[in-house]
């Protein structure tokens, strides 16, 4: 079941069943929709009741998130909660007494809730949509202090927009509603006058993070070839984002994750310079065939 506390909440299963039954909601589902493709996708009517057996979980953890949303709690799914409550047989799925009384108390008080009337209706607002203000093939340039680079005053690195990835932000959205996710490769270039910069210069060099570390005891080593920019509130942050100085046909992507791997890594525009340093200072000089 994967749990990690004697909440509610605190298995995977019951967040993955609170996440869907909100999720369909939100993106303008029927409480009575919401619920029956909750209870067909997590197969709950094939959980059998009389055993011992941590995924009945799911009706306790379905009941108090139809509860909690205020819309409709019905009678079928109460009366499976009410049951799994009753019989209290997942308390002896935790190991300890300690856990097990506070299991105890917890389905009490969940017992009582899902007897008392509905709450208002919880407002539940649907992700925010991010696309990428680039296009691929963009080229930006960020500012790195004199501190962050192994020259003498301020520099930039370049990044090469080379793919845009989308994500739906939720399995139940619309397909129309999906983020994008900018994908760089870091050039294989420092420098302070961006003015004398030009496009001839690049010849698709780039630089490759490495990283050491034990896997199994074992030393390994891996390489992300990716700087993946994270969009989250870039409307409020583009206003410090950097400025694109040309555009450049990109690298094949395909033949590059099939030479490298895919292996990226997350960075934001705050951590962008910090990043980049720890990119120079680890990295390696490739020209991708």
């Amino acid at each position: 079941m994967g749990a990690w506390g004697t909440g509610i909440f605190a298995d995977d299963l019951s967040c993955d069943i609170r996440n869907a039954y909100e999720d369909l909601l939100t993106y303008n589902h029927s409480p009575e929709e919401a619920e029956r493709k909750v209870i067909q996708e997590f197969e709950m009517d094939k959980i059998n009741l009389e055993e011992l057996d941590s995924d009945r979980v799911a009706w306790i953890a379905l009941a108090v998130t139809e509860w909690k949303c205020g819309r409709l709690l019905s009678d079928h799914v109460k009366e499976k909660a009410l049951q799994v409550i009753h019989q209290g047989a997942d308390i002896l799925l935790f190991e300890t007494s300690k856990q097990q009384a506070k299991r105890k108390m917890v389905l009490e008080k969940t017992k009582q809730q899902l007897l008392s009337p509905l709450p208002r209706r919880k407002r539940l607002k649907p992700l925010p949509v991010y696309r990428c203000p680039w296009k691929v093939g963009d080229v930006l340039a960020v500012q790195l202090s004199e501190d962050q680079t192994f020259i003498s005053g301020d520099a930039f690195a370049l990044l090469h927009l080379v793919k845009i990835e989308k994500y739906k932000l939720s399995k139940y959205a619309p397909d129309d509603m999906y983020s994008e996710e900018p994908w760089f490769m870091v050039c294989n270039w420092l420098g302070g006058d961006l003015q004398a910069l030009e496009a001839s210069q690049f010849d698709n060099q780039y630089i490759i993070k490495e990283l050491h570390g034990l896997e199994y005891g074992k030393p390994v080593q891996y390489q992300s070839i990716y700087l993946r920019l994270d969009l989250f509130h870039i409307a409020e942050k583009l206003i410090s984002a950097p400025p694109t100085v040309f555009n450049l046909p990109p690298p094949d992507v395909f033949s590059i994750e099939k030479q490298f791997g895919k292996r990226g890594m997350d960075t934001n525009f705050y951590c962008l310079p910090h990043d980049l340093t720890r990119w120079f200072s680890s990295g390696k000089a490739v020209h991708p065939e």
